[in-house]
């Protein structure tokens, strides 16, 4: 055997080094995927602050309309329809923004995976690359012992006169 020995396991951490970086390739995705989510909760959000400003705004202009003058019971009917339909959307726009949220804490949780998955395939791939280091610490001791003992082996035997 000789100190260039080969480890048997070497197609295992092969394979686990393509493991590991498919699994940094997921935890990219997963970070883009996340980040995504987010910008898009926070544009929701701010949907709905805008449209809580304009509900507001819009709600003051029409009773100021409302006001002093005469109207009939069918234009009282469409101003209570007209103040429901801006209270509606801004429900629709706090569900949207909830399901923005739920999202996130989705993407979230998927990374938070991701990167679990990764650690494990690091944590696999260095366990093999310890026991490498030590089977060829190992098979380089072995290797040493042989040629010691082949080098015990051509020595020349002393005589009687020579001891």
């Amino acid at each position: 055997m000789s100190g260039d020995s080969v480890y048997p396991l070497q197609s295992l951490i092969s394979l686990r080094h393509f493991r590991e970086q498919a699994a940094e390739r997921e935890v990219r995705e997963a970070e883009t995927q996340r980040r995504l989510a987010v910008a898009e909760r926070d544009r929701k959000g701010l949907e709905l602050e805008d449209y809580r400003l304009y509900r507001q705004k819009e709600t003051e202009r029409r009773w100021s309309e409302l006001l002093g003058r005469t109207k009939s019971l069918a234009d009282l009917d469409d101003f209570r329809a007209g103040l429901a339909d801006l209270a509606q959307r801004e429900l629709d726009l706090e569900m949207e923004l909830e399901q923005e949220e739920k999202k996130v804490a989705e993407k979230t949780e998927l990374l938070a995976q991701a990167k679990a998955a990764l650690l494990a395939c690091v944590k696999a791939r260095d366990k093999l690359e310890s026991h490498k280091d030590l089977y060829l610490a190992e098979a380089n001791k072995e290797s040493q012992r042989l040629e010691d003992l082949e080098m015990e082996e051509f020595r020349p035997l002393m005589g009687p006169a020579e001891q």
